[in-house]
């Protein structure tokens, strides 16, 4: 009897999983079905096949390339096709068409299939020899379309598309960050403090443009998920035994730019915050920490004269509503002049009303209130954010 034709097949939808290998038998294959990677390169490692038939997406995005990947590592004699249901693909399979032997639009066609198989098997196409790569060098390869990728994702973001921007100014940091990560060289030590320095530049400059902290977090998330995808993408091309730590690397270098950068953008607008409830010091101090202010906290009209005889360096003076009034017209007087160039916004009761010297009023209840009109009366950077032209 002659041997039978062994094809391992990978789909994670039950019910093709069900059906196909059993059409693929009764073609005459010995059919082996996977329902998910880990399973499929189980296989792959413990057994020999002559086909690999794999969908492009097993649950997630793109997941077929690394069975393929894995398949054309072990056994590159083996036949690879792959199954998409997705023919606007066809741009990205044909790049790889040196490493995957052809593709099928689901649902295939059976007797299609087993013809295109039987034909690949009577003449396998000649195997180039797998040129892989580090990560960073397929990043370099696709900077501009990982800068394109991330700039069209932020600017469809609600949050981040708020801050409008010139595309030059919302790329702003992004080319050198890029350019650090894909210095292979970069990949094998610590960051040094020119990097820093950029970082640190990219941190001032958000703060100019008028961004929150969470939103240039919500940027390095979008830039990493841009990256994760490019090398996704591109798993047929890499060096599997350098991948994970490579990409633990990026993920550390991300996140420590990250930091520089958002310890620079807290580091500009220091503000000292009087309050004369206990209770309600810690959630205002986590508010304005979150919002990327740094923020010296006070109990009481005694400690905040302390505080600002010890240190004048204050930008803002927020002072906190749970005290009688004329105990705080009295601090705002005297803050008038022992701190004149700092401005001083007055919480207030409900219906309180104004309190004449200050730069700014706002009712204590609505703590996105509070914010807004923080940055109202202290600007990031005084005022460039409220002046720039419509």
């Amino acid at each position: 009897m002659p041997k039978r034709t062994r094809l391992l097949f990978v789909d994670d939808e039950p019910a093709i999983r069900l059906t196909l290998p059993v059409i693929l038998t009764q073609e005459g294959f010995e059919v082996t079905a996977a329902a998910s990677v880990p399973e499929a390169l189980e296989y792959i490692h413990q057994e020999r096949f002559d086909i690999l038939l794999t969908d492009l997406n097993i649950g997630a995005p793109a997941d077929g390339f690394t069975v393929a990947s894995a398949m054309r590592r072990t056994q590159p004699e083996a036949v690879v096709l792959i199954l998409t249901g997705y023919p606007d693909f066809d741009t990205a399979l044909r790049a790889l068409r040196e490493q995957v032997d052809d593709y099928l639009t689901k649902p295939a066609d059976i007797k299609q299939l087993v013809s295109l198989i039987q034909e690949k098997l009577r003449a396998p196409a000649r195997k180039l020899p797998l040129q892989t790569k580090r990560v960073s060098a397929v990043l370099r390869e696709n900077a501009d379309g990982i800068l394109q990728q991330w700039y069209e994702a932020v600017s469809h973001d609600k949050e981040l598309s708020r801050v409008s921007l010139p595309k030059d100014e919302r790329i702003n940091y992004l080319p050198e960050m890029l350019s650090q990560l894909t210095d292979a060289f970069h990949l094998e030590r610590m960051a040094t403090a020119l990097h820093a320095e950029g970082a640190r530049r990219h941190g001032r400059m958000r703060r100019e443009q008028g961004y929150s902290v969470m939103q240039m977090l919500k940027e390095g998330h979008i830039l990493h998920h841009v990256i994760s995808a490019t090398v996704q993408e591109n798993l047929l091309f890499i060096d599997l035994s350098t991948l994970v730590p490579d990409m633990l690397q990026i993920g550390e270098s991300l996140h420590e730019q990250m930091e520089w950068s958002v310890r620079a953008f807290a580091a500009a607008t220091r503000i000292l915050l009087i309050t004369y409830d206990s209770r309600l010091e810690g959630g205002r101090v986590l508010l304005l920490r979150e919002a990327g202010y740094d923020t010296t906290p006070v109990s009481g009209t005694s400690e905040a004269k302390r505080a600002v005889e010890s240190s004048s360096a204050f930008d803002l003076v927020l002072v906190g509503h749970h005290a009688p009034r004329s105990e705080r017209e009295d601090l705002l007087r005297w803050l008038r002049h022992t701190l004149p160039g700092a401005r001083v916004l007055m919480l207030t009761k409900a219906h309180e009303g104004g309190f004449a010297g200050a730069d700014c009023t706002v009712e204590a209840d609505d703590p996105q209130r509070v914010l807004d009109t923080i940055q109202q009366c202290a600007p990031l950077v005084p005022y460039m954010q409220l002046n720039r032209p419509a």
